[in-house]
């Protein structure tokens, strides 16, 4: 079993009638700590559905939603996840760029959608993984996880590294120039956005928006290094601006040079030191 990181959450959504839901993360074993931001597990105890809040984090999951395998892709939006009484999941979560390496599939076949474990990798590579769901307890169908993807991860590729610099770029420098990277790379524009779009699932100004979007609301925790933030970026004229969307309890964050609009809701914010993208209570992908 991997060791348990400092990072877990027990949410009760008081409007659900006190449905109750709790998550925790654990550090990837050595072999894919590589590939793997996290794995983690969530149990919904509960006498009805839970509304999961999901939001953007360039990230995309491997998960067994009871005895089902999904991939959970990149998305651009807020959304609710209602899972229903009794609801167990056992997940795995890929760092960005990482995913063609272990799905063997470009990213952007998955944006904005789940797709079951089947479709992406056929019966035949999806039999190693059958008996995850025959295991009695999520601690031991997490064990079997990282078995079945360690021997998975055997016959992988070479994942590009030369994008993976560029991701790991942009992360440490959310108002760098793409430009600047791809020449740095030796590509053209076009080559980064086609190279980018494959690894992430979209082009690399939308991956810098998320990035600080997750950023923002890490922030957010704390109001007055929001307030100060928004104030000094305003003054820079930094294009992030957050206002009040339409829907009760829903800000919008979004870049005015992009019109990208990335929806989130702005209930249970912490702020780890350690990143956790995704789940209403995990925050900013990479370290500051």
């Amino acid at each position: 079993m991997s060791k348990l990181i400092r990072r877990s959450a027990r949410v009760t959504d008081e409007q659900a009638g006190g449905n109750a839901s709790d998550y925790r993360e654990y550090r990837p074993p050595l072999p894919l700590a590589e590939h793997f931001l996290c794995f983690w597990r969530q149990t919904v105890s509960s006498q009805a559905e839970f509304p999961q809040r999901v939001l953007p984090d360039c990230c995309v999951d491997i998960i067994f939603i009871d005895e089902t395998a999904v991939v959970v892709g990149p998305w651009t939006q807020f959304f609710v996840a209602h899972l229903p009484p009794d609801t167990n999941i056992v997940g795995a979560r890929c760092y960005p760029g990482h995913v063609p390496n272990v799905l063997g599939i470009p990213v952007s076949e998955l944006l904005n959608q789940s797709v079951p474990l089947r479709d992406v990798w056929g019966r035949t590579e999806t039999a190693r993984f059958a008996r995850i769901a025959q295991e009695p307890t999520l601690s031991a169908r997490m064990s079997a996880m990282e078995t079945a993807l360690i021997g998975h991860m055997a016959d992988a590729g070479e994942r590009d590294m030369a994008t993976s610099a560029a991701i790991r770029w942009l992360a440490r420098n959310p108002h760098g120039r793409v430009e600047e990277r791809s020449r740095w790379l030796g590509f053209s524009s076009r080559q980064i956005q086609r190279r980018f779009t494959m690894a992430v699932g979209y082009g690399p100004k939308l991956f810098q928006s998320v990035l600080r979007f997750q950023r923002l609301q890490n922030l957010a925790a704390h109001p007055t290094a929001l307030r100060e933030t928004i104030l000094r970026r305003q003054r820079n004229r930094r294009p992030e601006v957050i206002r009040p969307s339409p829907d009760a309890g829903v800000p919008s964050i979004w870049t005015e040079t992009q019109g990208v609009t990335v929806q989130s809701s702005d209930s249970a914010l912490s702020s780890p030191s350690y990143p956790f993208p995704r789940h209403q209570y995990r925050q900013s992908l990479w370290r500051e």
